[in-house]
This record gives structure tokens, C-alpha cells and sequence, in this order.
């Protein structure tokens, strides 16, 4: 076993290094572009047709990763190769390093998503990655690999740097899966590597180090509070170190008010409407799934906005963030009190609490939300006051409207044989629930998630026009 173990970790460590030196062995990217789209359709097929349950995921973890190498090399080959080639050496020896040290010296485990993780693994994961950029610092890489345009120069700005990526690398790795983490992985390290050691940027980095510690705080207390889950804290601590490190207050103030008013009122009508659950997937302790869900966009936003500054990218920011407000304001204060609720497609009478029904208090609701991120943001707000409220209202109204049409058309929903209700849940009443509507994938956060797309989408078609 051990052997099998040992052959396996050689055979990762190879794969990664071949990814990572063949940006050297040609100066045509399309080839390379070409092989890895090949890799990903290769493995899409394979995956289809796996009938070995011991490897099922082998496909699965190679798509992944091809696709990480693929978007890597889409953005940031000739100019950048240098991120690319360290990202993938520092993703082929910490992994493998933490999992051995993990497999025959680790005593206690945990689990945040799928699979177990440990202290110890993610203490020597985060200490092979300072030892992997410390040696990059030194001048003996220059002399063995003359390919590299930029060798980073070890001082103190670098050792703060690395300690600020090593520890957001650390979280990361703790809340992915073995599967995911082949995309996940490189593409931060990636992200990381150009924001601090493109172009040293002190100012920066010692924001973002403050957005680290300030998200930490917030995510502990979160937790303790009952707000989140434990790997909803742990997703909330990156999305906000990010937010809160790359975006200051402007960016940070309407996530907060989102997260902490939207916390209020779950809490709120919990107390006043408990039995209401009993339709919901989900309670109001919010996990990783619905962190991403509702604030997964605005951290991609953010570094996008890092990596290429436009002020759109910040009305965009807030009508995704009105949008799932204003969704989750439209649910929670709509089914706080007892209120005649309508079918969005054909307004006949539903049960309150189910996928799809709207109520006069549930609209008002999420034009309050819609209406408060607004507020949030208007203080950096560049536009014609007007034109700003209207924009980021409708953004607002039209994902929270939105998420009501995929819950009443596509979202799974379930049918209790004991209770002879609808649900969100799998199972209810102590039994499994029978699906009868909708796409067992289209569970909650996929449709919160698409709700505050469209928000973002309907204030890029406006620009568009405009």
C-alpha cells in the first residue's frame, strides 16, 4: 500500500512539473492551448463512460487541472511565464509534502467539506510554500533556469508577501476538495504571485494584510455568533480578506451591510416564523455554499478590478450584491409574518415558503434590499444620482425576481409522503423526500448564484446600450 501511495505521489509530482516547464519548450501558445483543450475533452468523456469506482475521480482531477493550466496560459504566457512556471512548482511539492507528513504523523482530523483535512498537514502546506518562494528569491535560480523574466529579490517586503499567500493558499486548501483543489490551487497562486510580485506594491500589500486580519475577526465572531457554519467561516474569511484587501472600504462597506443586515433578519424571522424552515433547504446559518453563492461574484470582481481598474466593475459589484440582497431580504422579511403568497409564473395561491411564490411583503422586502445596497455604495458612486439608484434598484428587483422564475420552473423541489408538502429538502419528516420538479443539481445556491449574475448582467447590457 505504502508503495502504491509513495508511486502515486511521484507520478502527481511529474505531471505538474511537466505542466510547468512545458511553457518552455515553446513559443507558440496555441499548441499549447490546443493540447490542454484536448486533455479537458478527453477527460469529459472519460468521466461519462468510468465504470472503475477506485478511480472515478482520476478524470475528473485531470480536467481540472487542464483547465487551470489552460486559462493560465490563455492570460499569462510570453509576458508572465515566470507566474505561471512558480504556481505550478509550488502546487507539485506542497501538496504532496503536507500529505505525507499528514498520512504518518497526523493524530487528529476534520472535516469542512468532503474530505478530511488536518493541522498538522495544513502547518507543513503552509511552511512548504514559504520554503518554495524563499528559494525563488535567490540569484542560484537565475543561473539555473535563465528562462525566468522576473526573479524575485528576497527582502522584507517578500517575506511579508509570501506570508500573506502562503496563509490565503492554507485556507484555500483547507476548504477544497482533493478534486477541485487541481483547478483552485494553481489559479490563486497564480492570482497572488502577479498582485504582490509582479509589481511590488508595499501599500498594498500592507492593506491587504489589514483586510486579512480584519476578515479573520469577522469570520471567528461569525462563527461564534451562530451566523456561519465552521467552512462558511473559513469561505468567509477569503472572500472578505480579498474584498476587504484589495477593495477598502468601498468595496468592503456594502458587503458588510449586506452580510451582517441579511445575518439580522434570518436570525429575525427564525424567531418569529420558525416552522417556515421545514421548506427551506437551508437554515440561516449560513455554509461555504451559500458564502460563495451570494459573495463569490463580488470576490472575482474585486480582482478583476485589482488587475484591470475600471469604475464599472464597481456598479456591476453592487448590483450583484442588490440582487442577492435584495433576494434574501424578499424571502426572509416576505416570510416573517403570515401573508397571502402567488405562483410568479401564474399567480394562483401557493403555500408560503415554497420556491417560486411571491408576496407583496416579499417584494417590498427585496426593494428594501436592493434599495439599502444602494446606500451602501453612494458614497464612491461617480454618476448621476439618479441614473445610479435606478441601475442598482432594477439590478436588484431583476435578479430577485429572477431567482423567484428558477424556483418555480427549474429549481429541484421534493415531495414528502409523510407530511404530503412540497420541500427543498432531501429528506423530511425523517424520510427520504421523492423528487418531482426541476434538476437535482438546480439546488439553492445555484439559483442565488444566478440571481446575482443577472444583476450584474442587466448593468453590463446597460452600458452596452448606453
Amino acid at each position: 500500500m505504502t508503495k502504491v501511495v509513495n508511486k502515486g505521489y511521484i507520478k502527481f509530482i511529474i505531471v505538474v512539473l511537466f505542466a510547468a516547464y512545458s511553457i518552455y519548450l515553446t513559443d507558440n501558445r496555441e499548441i499549447l492551448l490546443t493540447l490542454s483543450a484536448l486533455v479537458i475533452l478527453i477527460s469529459l468523456f472519460i468521466s461519462r463512460f468510468w465504470d472503475r469506482p477506485e478511480f472515478v475521480n482520476v478524470p475528473r482531477e485531470l480536467m481540472y487541472f487542464a483547465l487551470a493550466y489552460f486559462i493560465m496560459v490563455l492570460i499569462l504566457f510570453n509576458n508572465y511565464s515566470w507566474i505561471i512556471f512558480i504556481s505550478f512548482i509550488v502546487y507539485a511539492f506542497s501538496v504532496p509534502t503536507a500529505s505525507i507528513f499528514e498520512k504518518y504523523f497526523a493524530s487528529k482530523f476534520f472535516t469542512l467539506i468532503k474530505d478530511e483535512k488536518s493541522f498538522l498537514g495544513l502547518l507543513i502546506y503552509f511552511i512548504t510554500i514559504l520554503v518554495i518562494l524563499a528559494i525563488f528569491s535567490t540569484s542560484l535560480l537565475s543561473k539555473i533556469f535563465g528562462g525566468f523574466s522576473k526573479i524575485i529579490e528576497f527582502n522584507t517586503y517578500f517575506i511579508a508577501a509570501s506570508i500573506s499567500i502562503a496563509v490565503m493558499l492554507t485556507f484555500f486548501e483547507a476548504i477544497s476538495s482533493k478534486v477541485f483543489e487541481k483547478f483552485l490551487i494553481p489559479v490563486v497562486t497564480a492570482i497572488l504571485l502577479f498582485m504582490f510580485f509582479n509589481t511590488p506594491n508595499p501599500e498594498l500589500l500592507l492593506d491587504f494584510t489589514i483586510g486579512l486580519v480584519i476578515a479573520g475577526i469577522i469570520a471567528y465572531a461569525s462563527y461564534r455568533v451562530k451566523f456561519l457554519t465552521a467552512n462558511g467561516s473559513v469561505a468567509t474569511f477569503l472572500l472578505a480578506g480579498f474584498i476587504f484587501g484589495l477593495g477598502g472600504w468601498q468595496w468592503s462597506v456594502p458587503m458588510m451591510t449586506f452580510f451582517i443586515l441579511s445575518s439580522l433578519f434570518s436570525k429575525a424571522r427564525k424567531k418569529k416564523n420558525k416552522k417556515i424552515e421545514e421548506f427551506f433547504e437551508k437554515t440561516g446559518v449560513r455554509d461555504y455554499m451559500q458564502v460563495l453563492a451570494n459573495g463569490g461574484i463580488g470576490g472575482i470582481l474585486v480582482i478583476l478590478n485589482q488587475i484591470f481598474p475600471n469604475s464599472i466593475l464597481y456598479i456591476i459589484y453592487l448590483a450583484v450584491l442588490s440582487a442577492v440582497c435584495a433576494d434574501t431580504w424578499a424571502t426572509e422579511i416576505g416570510t416573517m409574518f403570515k401573508t397571502n403568497t402567488y405562483n410568479i409564473i401564474n399567480f394562483r395561491p401557493v403555500e408560503q415558503g415554497i420556491s417560486g411564490g411571491i408576496s407583496l411583503i416579499g417584494s417590498l422586502g427585496a426593494l428594501a434590499g436592493a434599495f439599502t445596497i444602494a446606500i451602501s455604495g453612494i458614497l464612491w458612486n461617480e454618476l448621476n444620482i439618479y441614473y445610479y439608484f435606478t441601475i442598482v434598484l432594477m439590478g436588484g428587483m431583476i435578479g430577485s425576481f429572477f431567482d423567484s422564475i428558477l424556483g418555480a420552473t427549474v429549481q429541484a423541489q421534493n415531495h414528502c409522503n409523510v407530511c404530503k408538502k412540497q420541500t427543498e429538502r432531501e429528506y423530511h419528516c425523517g424520510e427520504k423526500s421523492i423528487p418531482f420538479r426541476g434538476y437535482h443539481w438546480m439546488n439553492n445556491d445555484i439559483v442565488n448564484l444566478l440571481s446575482g449574475i443577472s444583476g450584474g448582467l442587466f448593468i453590463i447590457i446597460i452600458f452596452a446600450i448606453i
